[in-house]
């Protein structure tokens, strides 16, 4: 008997399961795709398909169309520009470059990872999906909970409702791929925090033809590279290719800063009514759209050169948003119940990398659920008679995604601490001027380039003087601290280390 599968969202993870799901059980199952969203909903910008992404779309069997999705060439480089440098020549500070030789050489270290559109990942993923006949998708229906129901003959299945509490039948297993905002999580993991901002607020939107828009100065800074970043210590500035194909020019625009009332406060101060919903929150009418961009450039103040300034001006639509993630996050224990989470619903790490994560979950759960030809050692998953699944094997799985995401999400918030105003590392780190220690004074919204503390930098720049023994101590220190890390992103700034 073919089993009943039910998977809930149609973001990247739940139609990447589903196209791979579909192509490898042939036209007897029985394959739903429930989404709460309308299917003309706006999909966002971009994301780089790495080595798991890419394996995914070869899983589903739509990787021929990878080129029709992707922009080349638009991993090729990334550029850190300092923000308050001046002129039509000025060359970024950092130059990530992966040049197409390399990538021939050495595809398992340096494979390429383009761009790509999410709207456009989404399409063909619907296509073959539909083409196979296997598997339906249904927009416009929320799952709002499930509940478990026993067979006479032992084992059992769950059912899912909707918000009305209309059943929405009965499966041999539920995937939930719904993301952040899941209804089932709470059935599979616990994490007492739930969703809850950390501060981070975001503000991003989209050029659509920067070749037609920018000056020369200003596209002399990004035409060369995928990605082009700028980062102070109270904002960060990326601008960031997303289209679909050669001549899709489209680029992605994010402005982050921490902000402890969040979007409610940055609302207040612009004097635009919080949006209810997501598509009223997609700001394309010119008179939210110039307060937003006012704002912006009144925010970046003289810290980032006036060309920089120039991309906000060319901004066709803006959103305004908080980064919100989950908190600490443990599997229940083992039910009965044949419900897993994958992806951002297992637990969202914050801003970055979930799509990635979230492939690699729907290969990894494929891989169980059906393993490749010739892996002999992998257990049956589907009772051949029943269709009924064996939870032993997915709670193996979703262990190992979930340990994943909690060592990214402990990561991220290290990495966060550098850049939070107010707050200060705790271990010793590299800035513009020298080494700082986590008592320095310097890094606060107030900032005078100055402190009283131990701090190297600020000392030489007040003129007072180290003793010779201290100095050779924290030359020590120094010597010590880059055999040990290699410099590496998590302890440093991110300004060019010295030396």
């Amino acid at each position: 008997m073919a089993p009943r599968i039910a998977i809930c969202g149609a973001g990247i993870s739940g139609l990447s399961l589903a196209g791979m799901l579909s192509r490898r059980l042939g036209p007897a199952s029985r394959i739903v795709v429930f989404e709460r969203a309308k299917a003309d909903r706006d999909q966002g910008y971009g994301l780089d398909l790495d080595e798991h992404g890419q394996e995914a779309l070869a899983r589903a069997g739509v990787y021929d169309r990878f080129w029709e999705i992707a922009r080349p060439r638009s991993d090729t480089g990334m550029a850190f520009f300092r923000a308050s440098a001046h002129g039509a020549d000025i060359q970024p500070n950092i130059h990530l470059y992966q040049p197409r030789w390399a990538q021939r050489l050495f595809p398992q270290h340096m494979a390429a990872r383009p761009e790509c559109n999410r709207e456009k990942l989404r399409d063909i993923l619907l296509d073959a999906i539909r083409e196979r006949g296997n598997t339906s998708v249904h927009f416009e229906t929320a799952t709002a909970d499930c509940r478990e129901v026993f067979a006479d003959g032992g084992g059992s299945s769950a059912e899912l409702f909707d918000r009305e509490g209309r059943s929405l039948g009965e499966y041999d297993l539920v995937v939930d791929a719904m993301g952040l905002h899941s209804t089932l999580r709470h059935h599979v993991v616990d994490d007492p925090i739930g969703k809850h901002f950390e501060g981070l607020v975001m503000i991003h939107g989209s050029i659509n033809d920067p070749e037609a828009v920018f000056s020369p100065e200003l596209m002399a800074r990004f035409r060369d590279y995928g990605t082009s970043i700028v980062s102070t210590k109270k904002a960060d500035f990326f601008i960031q290719r997303y289209g679909a194909g050669a001549d899709d020019n489209r680029t992605s625009f994010f402005y982050t800063l921490y902000r402890e009332d969040g979007e409610d406060g940055l609302f207040a101060d612009l004097g635009i009514d919080k949006p209810s919903s997501r598509e009223g929150g997609i700001m394309r009418d010119s008179k939210r759209l110039a307060r937003v961009k006012s704002w912006v450039k009144q925010h970046m103040g003289d810290d980032f050169c006036p060309v920089w300034k120039e991309v906000v001006d060319h901004v066709d639509r803006m959103t305004v948003r908080n980064a919100v993630t989950h908190g600490p996050t443990k599997l229940r224990p083992p039910g009965t119940m044949p419900l897993i989470c994958i992806g951002d619903s297992l637990r969202n790490c914050g801003l970055g990398g979930g799509g990635m994560l979230a492939m690699q979950d729907s290969i990894e759960l494929c891989k169980v659920l059906l393993p490749d030809d010739g892996d002999t050692k992998a257990p049956a998953v589907f009772d051949p008679v029943t269709g009924r699944v064996a939870l032993a094997p997915l709670r193996g799985a979703v262990e190992e995604m979930l340990a994943l995401k909690n060592e990214q999400a402990d990561e991220k918030r290290r990495r966060s601490e550098f850049k939070r105003i107010g707050t200060k590392p705790a271990t010793v780190t590299w800035t513009s001027r020298g080494m700082t220690s986590a008592r320095c004074k310097a890094w606060g919204p107030s900032s005078t380039g100055r402190c009283d503390s131990s701090c190297r930098g600020c000392r030489r720049s007040s003129g007072a003087r180290t003793p010779p023994t201290e100095l050779a101590e924290r030359r020590g220190a120094r010597r010590r601290t880059r055999s040990s890390t290699r410099m590496s992103p998590t302890t440093w700034s991110g300004e060019p280390a010295p030396g």
